[in-house]
């Protein structure tokens, strides 16, 4: 029975250090990940910001409206799939509209990218952290 005891002790023990290891790589993997800085953490010049926040207020409406109505499409989406009276093929074609918004939202966040990389000079652009989702909040420029 001790023997039995000091068994299950013993793997606990090891399992826990286990997960700490694990743990420990996790972290390095995410620092890792982390690649560039955010446009608010690079030196930028007055013209740039200027150039910078116009390019957000043009794209943050946009950007904001096409979410919404994505939204919008997804609840409709589901309440339809739970409805046994509607035909598949109008579910199929709302599913197919769902994704083609997702990528026009892809391709105007590109476009958005793209201006503001037209600012930024060669140094910056090797700095920032690209490709990211930018908040729709105030200051969202990642």
């Amino acid at each position: 029975m001790v023997c039995v005891v000091l068994g299950v002790m013993c793997c606990a023990v090891g399992l826990c250090a286990q997960e700490e290891v694990t743990q420990g790589k996790a972290d390095v993997k995410k620092e890792e990940n982390k690649r560039g800085v955010s446009l608010s953490e690079l030196s930028l010049s007055e013209v740039q910001n200027t150039s910078i926040e116009q390019i957000n207020a043009s794209y943050r409406d946009k950007i904001i409206q096409l979410r919404s109505e994505v939204m919008v499409k997804q609840i409709d989406l589901k309440s339809r799939l739970r409805d046994p009276e509607v035909n598949e093929t109008k579910i199929e074609a709302m599913a197919r509209d769902i994704r083609i918004m997702h990528v026009k939202l892809q391709k105007m966040m590109i476009d958005y990218q793209l201006e503001i990389r037209r600012i930024l000079t060669p140094d910056q652009i090797r700095s920032w952290r690209t490709l990211e989702n930018p908040s729709t909040k105030r200051g969202w420029r990642e």
